[in-house]
């Protein structure tokens, strides 16, 4: 199905314009209540307010008079802990730069413990990645958060589920990650 209809959406809260937006252009956005959101080829098409427009063929979904928001997606990740950085902030402070402050932090440890360290690190990260195969959908997931999080692509989350790029992602339903 190439086009979707969300209706009955009590309020919606959408970025302006058409664009990406970077900086304070991120904040501004608009709310509309009793809305509808029409997505035509995995794109929105059309957004409003009171009655829906009547799309032949359209799959709709009624939203039940919640929120609706864009996918939001965190895009960083902390796989392995590095060290306490606590003290970075004195050093800061005391106007000490960045390259400073890794080069101080680096000649702490003895090649040998780093060493020995990071390998360990290494392997338990090879551990968790191994043993992360599905992702439970969650409220707020988009299948870029997800890909995100199991550091794989959209594409390759697609071609392991048999779902496109435009799948309604279904809360509950597992989806496997590797």
């Amino acid at each position: 199905m190439s086009e979707l209809l969300l209706t009955n959406i009590g309020m919606l809260a959408t970025p302006t314009g058409s664009s990406a937006r970077s900086g304070a252009e991120q904040g501004q956005i608009q709310i509309l209540r009793n809305a509808w959101v029409l997505i035509s080829q995995g794109q929105i098409a059309q957004v409003g307010t009171g009655t829906p427009p009547s799309v032949n063929g359209a799959q709709v979904v009624d939203a039940g008079g919640k929120l609706v928001t864009p996918g939001l997606v965190d895009a960083h990740t902390h796989l392995i802990f590095g060290g306490w950085r606590q003290n970075e902030l004195g050093m800061k402070l005391h106007g000490k730069s960045y390259l400073d402050i890794h080069s101080s932090a680096s000649q702490d440890f003895e090649d040998e413990e780093a060493e020995a360290n990071d390998e360990k690190r290494a392997e338990e990260a090879r551990k968790a990645l191994a043993s992360a195969q599905y992702h439970r959908i969650r409220s707020g997931d988009t299948l870029g958060g997800i890909a995100v999080r199991y550091g794989t692509t959209v594409s390759r989350l697609c071609q392991l589920n048999g779902i496109s790029r435009t799948t309604t992602l279904r809360i509950g339903r597992s989806l496997r990650v590797r």
